[in-house]
């Protein structure tokens, strides 16, 4: 893995059921595995219109049919330590939120990331702030965590709540731990989606440029809301750091280009989704 990657994702971390090593690694340990396996653009290239969820492309790319593979075992490993779980029970505790020897929280959590690496596959930030604020009006006992990357806030700004939080600035691991028992976490096609189905937790997830099928099709407690337009799904993947975004939105100072497709995803729909699973986990 990439050594940031590493450091954030697999440094000190025990039992992993493989071995994670930071690049670069030298020729001659190279030379000495059986097997290797470019995953690069296994992902973020592919526009095929029968292309599989992502865990089973991967499984064909090494040359493994997935149907060897059970569909439940098709998920990524996310991993989570006891320090991480101390990191994010300190988190809650400053914030009011008592926690119980599980490290679960006295109210219900939703987790919400605000936006993906791209805009082509994130959620307008009009929408997000009013479903955010819908969603704390509506749920009022229950605790709202905001996560994402710090660059977003500027443009994703949150609305004034009395149970929403930022969780910025968390390790990605503590996120991780606060997603594990969070009642639902909400995501776009990105890493907390990913994780939510890793950890088999409930996820609202949001879709418009790819399809929920195209990327966690083997995520049984994924509830995917899907915008359509006529354009949708274009599969658009940007890989450049300057992602410009969706190519059908006029861009300007104040306009994020994203996808017109996820627009079409209302925010009483995510609300009235988060809290059916919410209502569910209290039965």
């Amino acid at each position: 893995s990439h050594p940031t990657f590493h450091r954030e994702l697999w440094e000190g971390v025990r039992s992993l059921p493989f071995e994670a090593r930071p690049e670069p690694v030298d020729f001659e340990t190279w030379k000495s595995f059986d097997y290797h396996l470019l995953g690069e653009d296994l992902v973020e290239s592919d526009r095929e219109p029968d292309q599989p969820d992502v865990w089973s492309g991967h499984l064909m790319a090494a040359g493994i049919a997935g149907e060897r593979v059970p569909a439940d075992l098709r998920r990524p490993c996310v991993p989570v330590t006891p320090e991480d779980r101390a990191l994010a029970d300190r988190w809650l505790r400053e914030r009011g939120i008592r926690t119980d020897a599980f490290h679960r929280p006295d109210r219900p959590l939703v987790l919400w990331q605000l936006a993906a690496s791209s805009p082509v596959r994130s959620y307008r930030p009009d929408l997000t702030r009013a479903a955010l604020a819908r969603l704390c009006r509506e749920l009022p006992g229950a605790a709202v965590a905001v996560t994402g990357r710090d660059a977003d806030l500027g443009t994703y700004r949150l609305p004034e709540a009395d149970n929403l939080w930022c969780a910025m600035g968390l390790p990605i691991r503590a996120v991780f731990a606060l997603l594990d028992v969070a009642a639902c976490t909400v995501a776009p096609d990105s890493c907390l989606g990913h994780a939510a189905g890793g950890l088999r937790r409930p996820c609202v997830s949001l879709w418009g440029s790819f399809l929920p099928g195209d990327r966690a099709g083997t995520y049984a407690e994924h509830r995917p809301l899907t915008g359509r337009t006529a354009c949708s799904p274009c599969r658009h993947h940007e890989t450049s750091a300057l992602a410009a975004g969706c190519p059908r939105v006029a861009t300007g100072e104040a306009q994020v280009p994203c996808c017109e497709a996820l627009a079409q995803i209302t925010p009483e729909s995510i609300v009235d989704a988060v809290k059916e699973i919410v209502q569910c986990l209290r039965k």
